[in-house]
């Protein structure tokens, strides 16, 4: 069941506002996941209640694209070996595709998104691929949660100026003593700002440059940063 514990949320809609859904298969090397998502994302656009919550919040429905930064992320957790039954979150999960990586990987992960129909779409995306054991939550992360993790996974979360210094605050308050925040960013505008921020913050961080690579499914230029506190 999904808990509510944010700042602010964007109430579910139905599946006819919805409209009709399609399933990716999707392949990182021997791992291979199912993304089910709307079709025609764009038609969010319409509805009454997200013109409300952009103007409550500039709020879009972002959820509901499958973006390649995401995938970028999900291959940099697939890569790694996790300790087993370790704590993680995926903040503004979305579809969830790198947390499902984590699921893969051993980790026990919570999912948290500030829309509703996403966490609903999350849930299906775990039955698809076969898990059964996941939290989801609806938090919105410029309010963190009262609780610490041993890996913190976000993509393309830097999108805008204002969100840069709330989400490296969140990673501080959030991030267990020796654990790490695996970041995918598609090298926007604010990612010297982001980048600064985590060293004012108290970290350190590596880089790995994603370059474009349509036989691979690189479809755009990325970044993935492997966070950690500055003393580890």
């Amino acid at each position: 069941m999904t808990e509510k514990n944010s700042n602010y949320t964007m109430a579910a809609v139905t599946e006819a506002d919805i409209g009709p859904v399609v399933i990716d298969d999707l392949s990182f090397g021997s791992d291979n996941f199912k993304i089910m998502r709307p079709a025609a994302p764009e038609r969010l656009l319409d509805l009454e209640a997200v013109a409300d919550a952009y103007a409550a919040d500039e709020y879009m429905p972002y959820w509901a694209t499958l973006w390649p930064v995401a995938k970028y992320l999900t291959a940099e957790v697939l890569r790694h070996t996790w300790q087993p039954g370790a704590k993680a979150i995926e903040l503004g999960c979305g579809l969830g595709l790198p947390g499902l990586a984590a699921l893969k990987k051993g980790l026990q992960v919570l999912f948290t998104d500030y829309d509703a129909t996403a966490l609903k779409f999350v849930e299906a995306n775990a039955k698809l691929n076969g898990f059964t054991d996941l939290k989801t939550e609806l938090v919105d992360w410029r309010t963190p949660l009262n609780d610490k993790f041993d890996l913190i996974l976000a993509s393309d979360l830097t999108y805008e100026a204002r969100n840069v210094v709330p989400l490296v605050a969140s990673f501080r308050a959030m991030l267990a003593p020796g654990g790490t925040v695996l970041v995918a960013d598609q090298n926007r505008a604010h990612s010297d700002a982001f980048r600064s921020e985590l060293k004012k913050s108290g970290f350190s961080y590596d880089m790995s440059e994603i370059k474009v690579d349509s036989r691979i499914g690189q479809d755009v230029p990325g970044t993935v940063y492997r966070v950690r506190y500055l003393s580890q």
